[in-house]
């Protein structure tokens, strides 16, 4: 593969799964080639690679007699496994960055907080930048298939959380617990920085079991066990 093919097949990837975590391709949509194709502007090589890529995550399906589709959404059992695992992960991958990170590091991550406090109350919230703060945290733990593993998760419990609309108030709340975390993280507290990221990663939890019962799914999910 020529590197020009390369980087379309990564912005082919890129694409197709912003529309599967937006909620724009719902789960069970068939993914032809020729509407992929007309839709992001790509050719056909590259979206077949992306393809690829997007049955290795998780987030299609290559079925017999149908063809690549939008992979199911998880259980309710097992999204709270999802979290169990997250707060788990998270916890781990923070510690050892809290650990190695230099100078240069926090000032990156002090950026994306206050990207982040700029926020529009307006915006359909701001979970780009939140994962971009968690993200640049946990890289610098340098354990890249553990945060391989975290995005993965992620990524399969990010349709429920972009089909809610967040006011002012819950922006203020989650920005509040970023805060948290990265004061925890400078000041090297392993206790306070695990115990403010598990706050954080289970609000999640349970905005997702408001967005369940608000559209009907019912089946109230238990909050994580604790270990």
């Amino acid at each position: 593969m020529t590197k020009t093919s390369t980087v379309k097949s990564v912005q082919a990837y890129n694409l197709i799964r912003e529309l599967i975590l937006q909620g724009e391709l719902l789960p069970g949509s068939r993914l032809v080639l020729a509407d992929l194709e007309e839709r992001l502007g790509v050719g056909r090589g590259p979206i077949r690679e992306a393809l690829m890529r997007l049955d290795r995550s998780g987030l299609i399906q290559n079925l017999p007699y149908k063809g690549a589709v939008v992979a199911p959404l998880p259980t309710y059992r097992e999204i709270q496994y999802i979290y169990e695992l997250r707060v788990q992960l998270e916890c781990m991958l923070a510690t050892e960055a809290m650990n190695l990170a230099a100078e240069k590091e926090y000032d990156e991550v002090a950026y994306i907080l206050k990207k982040m406090e700029g926020g529009s109350s307006e915006d359909n919230f701001f979970f780009h930048p939140d994962r971009e703060f968690h993200y640049t945290i946990y890289k610098m733990a340098n354990m890249p298939h553990l945060l391989n593993m975290v995005n993965s998760l992620v990524d399969h419990v990010e349709i429920f959380l972009n089909s809610r609309y967040y006011g002012t108030q819950d922006q203020k709340i989650l920005m509040q617990q970023h805060k948290e975390i990265f004061c925890a993280f400078c000041e090297k507290n392993t206790s306070k920085l695990c115990e403010s990221l598990k706050t954080n990663i289970l609000i999640g939890l349970r905005l997702i079991q408001q967005e369940m019962e608000r559209m009907g799914k019912g089946c109230w999910i238990q909050p994580p066990v604790e270990r």
